[in-house]
């Protein structure tokens, strides 16, 4: 899942250039601002999913019923996102972003396949959620590994015969489009259950609505938060720089992957043992020794290899000058960010939207505050200061399990 993109990155560099990179950086960027349409239902649905697959307990019928409400949803936001970013995709190429005339067409076709692209891609996150949440965590990870190595293999290949934004947009397109139908056909074949039997029954899935509702003004600072430093950063600097900035926060991000099938498969059991106090806080410090070592691991790889692996991986001296000390503070902001996941995922498994609420709106005050003019003074390694601010106050406020569990 992470070496995919990391892979594929320096050629996509090197076959579409500085610039047109710096276009697909974007597209990213919109894609994580769009993801926030989804942000309360998602942590509602894991918890009532996970409930509901319970190996002890597991009910299909209910979970089709939702599975089946939540697409309607889910897919009526997606195609409705798409069409406003094709609506103003003139209005962002000439107004927000740092281009010259010459570019003004690649604006407007990254602003069209982003919105594409998400339109079919932002359904897919449901059943990831329900996968992941159903204990087939194996299956979801073959399918999202397959999925982006095939993804981002195919359009390097692609790219040497026609090295054009326009090619890398369409082969998207289609890849996004394969993973999300895979995924959609494994979760109804788990819930053993026909579309065709079931009706939308608002009263039904009423209950997880409102929920949402609470939850998605706690969470929604959050993934905001997270991406303020690239919405700065494509306003005030030039469009390549922007692009490298994206490659160390790409790193950085894919880093923090590599804890998440970890929290994937534990994040159900936090859910189900919160009437035992007991086994959560086993659950509970297991969790966190086991993400210590990881963070542990890497940061020592990285200290004595780090800048000879960049090297290697991106092929240019002037690249890696500019990527590597951006990287090295973000960084920080990832493993902060790891460690808070213990706190995050029990706040969740209680409904302690509150918690959230306050962490992500802390955060959000301090970064929309101090990164223009971290970012003014110091350019792109100033946005990386609001990146690691943000995951600080999360994990300091985060820690209140420890107490709870003595």
């Amino acid at each position: 899942m992470v070496l995919g993109p990391l892979l594929a990155l320096p050629w996509y560099l090197s076959l579409l250039g500085p610039k047109q990179f710096g276009l697909i950086s974007f597209i990213t960027t919109l894609q994580g601002f769009l993801i926030l349409l989804e942000c309360g239902i998602s942590q509602v649905s894991s918890r009532e999913f996970a409930v509901r697959m319970d190996n002890a307990t597991i009910d299909c019928v209910n979970s089709a019923q939702l599975l089946f409400s939540l697409e309607r949803i889910y897919w009526g936001a997606s195609i409705s996102a798409g069409l406003v970013l094709f609506a103003l995709a003139d209005v962002i190429t000439r107004r927000w972003l740092s281009l010259d005339s010459q570019s003004y067409r690649f604006g407007i076709e990254a602003i069209y396949g982003a919105g594409a692209i998400f339109a079919i891609q932002f359904p897919g996150a449901l059943y990831r959620c329900f996968l992941a949440n159903s204990n087939k965590q194996v299956v979801l990870n073959s399918i999202v590994v397959t999925a982006m190595i095939g993804r981002h293999l195919t359009c390097v290949l692609l790219l040497f015969i026609w090295p054009t934004l326009f090619t890398y947009l369409i082969w998207q397109f289609i890849a996004v489009g394969i993973e999300t139908f895979t995924r959609s056909q494994y979760s109804w074949k788990f819930v053993d259950t026909s579309r065709r039997n079931l009706r939308w029954d608002y009263n039904k899935i009423k209950p997880v609505l409102m929920s949402s509702r609470k939850m998605s003004a706690a969470v929604i600072l959050g993934p905001l938060t997270s991406q303020m430093d690239k919405l700065f950063l494509s306003w005030m600097v030039p469009i390549e720089q922007f692009g490298y900035y994206v490659i160390a926060s790409t790193l950085a991000n894919g880093v923090l992957q590599v804890i998440q099938p970890l929290v994937l498969a534990v994040s159900p059991r936090i859910m189900q043992s919160i009437s035992d106090p007991v086994v959560l806080r086993q659950i509970n410090v297991r969790l966190m020794i086991q993400i210590l070592l990881i963070v542990v691991s890497g940061g020592l790889i990285y200290f004595f290899a780090g800048k000879f692996v960049l090297e290697l991986w991106l092929k240019k001296s002037t690249t890696v000058s500019v990527v590597y000390p951006v990287l090295s503070i973000l960084l920080i902001g990832s493993v902060l960010n790891a460690l808070y996941h213990v706190g995050y995922y029990n706040w969740l498994a209680h409904d302690k939207s509150n918690m959230i609420l306050l962490v992500n709106f802390l955060s959000f005050i301090v970064c929309i505050v101090t990164m223009p003019i971290f970012i003014h003074f110091n350019g792109t390694i100033g946005a990386t200061f609001g990146f690691v601010a943000m995951n600080l106050i999360g994990l300091i406020i985060s820690l209140e399990w420890l107490k709870k569990s003595k």
